[in-house]
Formats: structure tokens, C-alpha cells, sequence
């Protein structure tokens, strides 16, 4: 309720999302201001992430607990986590992995200096009892004892690539798919046949975006890359780009940190909040702090699945949410009315109105009603604001009107007397219409001098009078 504009109706969407907020954690490196969420992931039922304030566990998401580690551990920077045979491997920028066992007790560190490139650790994937380490400069698959069996230099797959590789990914088709500060790579047959996919800002037919950062494959149609500033490239398996995913140009929406696919639907951690992308129906969501979120700013490897909970991780904590349940469709809004007023007073709806306040079927206005101001609105639990609304009266507009803001009125001023059909209709964020057009008979009552009764009462009074003349 409000003091001047009535009762306001919203839905207490933060609710969909959790957070979990870091910043009152003790600090173990008092070089860092903020508690950046650099990786996260779940192991021995205990949630564990990596932080610019070092590494962190807890059992029951209430409250973290810091790993009994040496503190020369805890002042790094871990790059990504993942569990390879009945351990928990950790990266971290010093060119290290950090073995744990199943007690979360310190195992090993194996250096990766003493390997060939020695390179910087980005991305930590379990495969076929190999673990495959994605470094700043090639590939190194490593077995049970942590030998090294191969090592790939990017280089050495195609000269353009560059030195600095940032994400890597197979598909379901055991294609390799590189991203760099140059662009993409895609190997296939092993490493036999490369295909580079470069970025050129005059030509739309590249990729969108000379950063790529992060894969998700959609299957039966491709592989979806993420990039820092393009936003989305859907790639299919032969190296063709079939669609670019950027519908906010120069908005840190189009930073994509990370991808996850749910359905036809792929959400995606960006440096503005969270986006949602409806690949068949090429609808798109953003959510922010209007919508609950605390985290906006997200970090590239922090993301993990579990339990049919998706966590997102950045700056000061991590976002928990359910992508199947978070998705708001369109087709489920409606416009409704939020105010009435007449001769610039609220309405008496018993007197006025036939049918719901919120959805009238008739408006009646009598003689002395000069003006009529309707306020509409739609309802939608996440993007309500970010839809446009129009109107029209059926016997007196050609065109759809639009209403420039939220604030904007329906306003009509001495309407003649009798019987208007207003319509109502909305478009979406992405100008997607709403399926239902809300339709309102307005009904302006005359004068009484001008109404039938007055006018037959003096037809009879006339005629009476030529009678008795």
C-alpha cells in the first residue's frame, strides 16, 4: 500500500534466487578487499569454493568453514576444480595442482613447471581415467599417477591461435573446441583437421567476439560459445556459425562468463547479472538486482550443478537458483488495470465498473463525467517494468497508440456520448506480444436532455400539445 498511488501488486520474486553472501567471512589474504568467487564445486557432501580469501567448505550451504591448509595455499588463486579418481583436484595461477583426499586433507602438490610450457592451469576436466589439464598455452592429459602421457601445444594445432587459451571443450562428437584471446579453434579427427574461427568487427559473418571464453553444446544443432563483449555464438559441428545471441549491444550483458543448458534453454553468467535465452523461441530474460540477485559480477570457471540447483559465483558470493522453475514465459502475463481515475478522482467501482477492477468487461461514465484516466499494467513476476503497452479505440484509431512510459496514462477528455471499445496489448523485453489483448467497453451516458427517455417524453408533450390545439 501506498500513501498517494493506491496498492501496488508485485511478486516477491527474490525468493527465486539465493544468495550467499562472503563478505563477513574471516579473511585469510588481507591483500584482497573483496571475496571473488574464482570456483566452486561439490565433493564428500561438502560444497567447496575457491576465493580471492582463500578456500573455504561447509556441509549445509549455512555456514563456510576455511580448509585446514597451509596459508601459503590459501593466497592464490584457484582456477578450477575437479574430482578425478576419488581426489579433489584444485588449480591455481602459480602453475600448481592441489591434491586433497576424501578427508579434504592436504595429499599433493605436483607442479606443473616440471612439465614442458609450463603454463598457467585454466580448466580441470575428468575423461576416460585421463585428467585433462586446459593451461594458458596447450594440453597435458595426465593418468591415475599424475604422469603426464601428452602434452598439446595450441601453436603447433594452428599458428594464429594464440598463447593465451582460456576455456576448452569436447563435444559429444569428441570434437576439440579452443578459446583464446584470439578467437576459437575448432580439432577434429584427433587433432587432424583444424578449423580457426577468427573475429572481424566489419564482417557479420564471424564470430561475434575476438575473446572466447566458455562452451555448452546444444545437441543435434551445435556447440554455444561464450565470449567477453560478443555475447553468444551458436556453432555447428563443421565449424559454421549459424547465430549470434547479443541482443544488448555495449552492456555487460554480452561478457559471458559461463554456459549451462537446460532444455532449450541456456542461462548464462554474465558482468552485469545472470541472462536466460529461450534458443527455440528466441526469447531473452536478464536478472539483476531488481530481481534478488546481490551478485553481478560473476567469475569464468565458478559455476556448478547440483541437485537440480544451479550456482553461479563472483564478486563477494554465489547465486543459488533452479533453472527450470526460475524461467518466466510470457504467455503467462497478463495486463491488467492498476488505477481508474475519473474527473482526476479514484472511481467507485461498484459504481463505474462491471466485471474484476483489474480486468473491467464495461466502464460506464455519466453526464458528468468529463475525463477518464486508465493506468495499465502488466503483470510479470521478473521483467514487468520492461514492457511496452499500447492501445486503441476501435471506433476512433487507425493505429496503436503507445504509452512512452510506466507513469503515462490512458487519458480521454469528453468523450462523446455512447459506446467505445478500448484495446489493451503489450510486447515483451524482446517484442515478443503478449497473447491476450485486454478489451474494454466503455460506455459514455448523455446529457439527459439528449437521452431517449428526455427526448420521448418531449415528443409526447409535443404531441399533445398539436392534440389539443
Amino acid at each position: 500500500g501506498t500513501l498517494s498511488n493506491g496498492i501496488k501488486i508485485f511478486h516477491p520474486n527474490s525468493t527465486i534466487f539465493q544468495n550467499f553472501d562472503l563478505s563477513n567471512l574471516e579473511k585469510i589474504n588481507s591483500k584482497e578487499e573483496d571475496f571473488t568467487v574464482w570456483a566452486l564445486c561439490y565433493f564428500q557432501n561438502n560444497f567447496i569454493i575457491g576465493t580471492s580469501q582463500g578456500l573455504f567448505y561447509n556441509s549445509s550451504e549455512s555456514k563456510f568453514n576455511s580448509l585446514k591448509l597451509p596459508n601459503n595455499l590459501h593466497n592464490k588463486v584457484y582456477t578450477s576444480f575437479c574430482t578425478f579418481n576419488e581426489n579433489l583436484i584444485l588449480a591455481n595461477s602459480d602453475q600448481e595442482l592441489i591434491v586433497l583426499n576424501k578427508n579434504l586433507e592436504l595429499k599433493e602438490i605436483i607442479s606443473l613447471t616440471q612439465f614442458e610450457g609450463k603454463n598457467v592451469p585454466f580448466k580441470l576436466i575428468s575423461f576416460n581415467d585421463k585428467l585433462i589439464i586446459i593451461s594458458s598455452g596447450g594440453i597435458y592429459y595426465l593418468n591415475k599417477n599424475f604422469e603426464i602421457q601428452r602434452y598439446i601445444r595450441l601453436k603447433d594445432l594452428n599458428s594464429n591461435l594464440s598463447e593465451y587459451c582460456l576455456a576448452m571443450f569436447i563435444d559429444s562428437k569428441n570434437n576439440f573446441w579452443f578459446g583464446g584471446t584470439r578467437s576459437l579453434l575448432l580439432s577434429k579427427d584427433n587433432f587432424k583437421n583444424n578449423i580457426y574461427l577468427k573475429h572481424n568487427p566489419t564482417d557479420p559473418n564471424t564470430i561475434s567476439h575476438f575473446i572466447v571464453s566458455c562452451f555448452e553444446e546444444w545437441p543435434n544443432n551445435g556447440v554455444l560459445a561464450g565470449t567477453l563483449g560478443g555475447g553468444i555464438n551458436l556453432i555447428d559441428y563443421t565449424g559454421k556459425i549459424i547465430k549470434k545471441y547479443n541482443p544488448l549491444p555495449q552492456t555487460g550483458y554480452r561478457v559471458i562468463y559461463s554456459i549451462k543448458l537446460y532444455g532449450n534453454k541456456i542461462w548464462a553468467s554474465t558482468n552485469s547479472g545472470i541472462i536466460s535465452i529461450d534458443l527455440i523461441n528466441d526469447q531473452f530474460r536478464t536478472y539483476n538486482q531488481n530481481d534478488g540477485i546481490k551478485v553481478l559480477e560473476y567469475s569464468q570457471h565458478s559455476n556448478y550443478y547440483l541437485n537440480n540447483y544451479q550456482y553461479f559465483g563472483g564478486v563477494n558470493g554465489f547465486v543459488k537458483f533452479n533453472p527450470l522453475t526460475a524461467w518466466v514465459d510470457t504467455n503467462r502475463s497478463k495486463i491488467i488495470i492498476e488505477d481508474i481515475n475519473i474527473n482526476f478522482k479514484p472511481i467507485d467501482p461498484i459504481e463505474h465498473i462491471e466485471g474484476s477492477f483489474f480486468s473491467p468487461k464495461k466502464i460506464k461514465l455519466f453526464p458528468n463525467d468529463k475525463n477518464i484516466a486508465i493506468s495499465p499494467t502488466v503483470i510479470d513476476l521478473i521483467r514487468g517494468e520492461e514492457y511496452k503497452i499500447f492501445y486503441r479505440i476501435i471506433e476512433l484509431d487507425e493505429q496503436w497508440i503507445e504509452l512512452k512510459n510506466k507513469d503515462e496514462k490512458i487519458f480521454f477528455n469528453y468523450l462523446s456520448p455512447g459506446s467505445f471499445n478500448l484495446e489493451i496489448k503489450a510486447l515483451g523485453p524482446n517484442n515478443e506480444p503478449l497473447k491476450e489483448i485486454l478489451k474494454i467497453e466503455i460506455i459514455s451516458s448523455p446529457p439527459f436532455y439528449l437521452s431517449i427517455w428526455f427526448r420521448s417524453i418531449i415528443f409526447i408533450l409535443f404531441s399533445m400539445g398539436l392534440v389539443l390545439i
